[in-house]
């Protein structure tokens, strides 16, 4: 095993520990920077996004970009991706592509790596890496380790997003998605001693809908649940 080797697998253990160790205390965008700090190791990278998947639409948006005022390009190299049917093959092998950069066509020498953050379930996320030509000479053996660092970080991402979702269905109403007696019986005694201690003024509405049942009667409880979601 040469020494780029060696280094390379010392690389894995550690973040594999570092992820193992804080994943209960970090959110997405930390488990993101650990993540990059780490694939910096391996390749250079100009521009990176992180592009996670919206429960209710089911597509993916774009919540981390480096530098900040790439937000345009990546928006934009990821429509012409889904265009190409790049960006679905991707999500569908669930394994990094390296493919040209479509918003740098003719303007600068880029690749574009495409990481898809996936379990044996679902794919959570996708990573956009804009790296030079010139850097992107990877061997095989360099594409497994980007491949296993992808993965490990793809499990902590997957648990961090179900924590996070099991939490908040903890405190929301199913329904109408408004916070529910868990969450004001947590949260009300912190407000009304933050409101004493400003010497500010706290109100607590209670609201009732008039005649309900019969609503839910005459016209059925769908048509209920419909009222109860356009009140909330």
């Amino acid at each position: 095993m040469g020494e780029k080797e060696i280094a390379i697998w010392e690389l894995i253990d550690k973040m594999e520990q570092q992820l193992s160790q804080f994943q209960d205390k970090m959110d997405i965008r930390q488990i993101w920077k650990l993540f990059l700090d780490d694939i910096r190791n391996l390749i250079k990278i100009e521009v990176s996004a992180l592009f996670l998947e919206d429960e209710n639409t089911h597509e993916f948006t774009l919540q981390e970009v480096s530098p900040a005022d790439k937000k345009k390009i990546c928006r934009e190299e990821q429509k012409l991706q889904i265009e190409c049917g790049m960006f679905a093959s991707i999500i569908k092998r669930r394994r990094p592509g390296l493919v040209p950069s479509l918003v740098y066509k003719g303007k600068k020498d880029l690749m574009l790596f495409m990481l898809p953050f996936s379990t044996v379930k679902r794919t959570r996320g996708v990573a956009f890496l804009f790296t030079p030509i010139e850097e992107s000479a990877l061997t095989k053996e360099d594409d497994r380790h980007l491949e296993i660092l992808t993965t490990l970080c793809s499990l902590v991402m997957d648990n961090t997003l179900l924590y996070e979702e099991k939490k908040a269905m903890s405190i929301t109403d199913a329904l109408t998605g408004s916070y529910n007696r868990a969450y004001v019986m947590e949260h009300l005694p912190q407000e009304i001693k933050r409101a004493v201690r400003y010497g500010r003024p706290l109100s607590l509405v209670l609201c009732d809908i008039d005649h309900f049942k019969g609503i839910n009667d005459r016209y059925g409880h769908l048509a209920g649940d419909h009222v109860l979601r356009e009140f909330a």
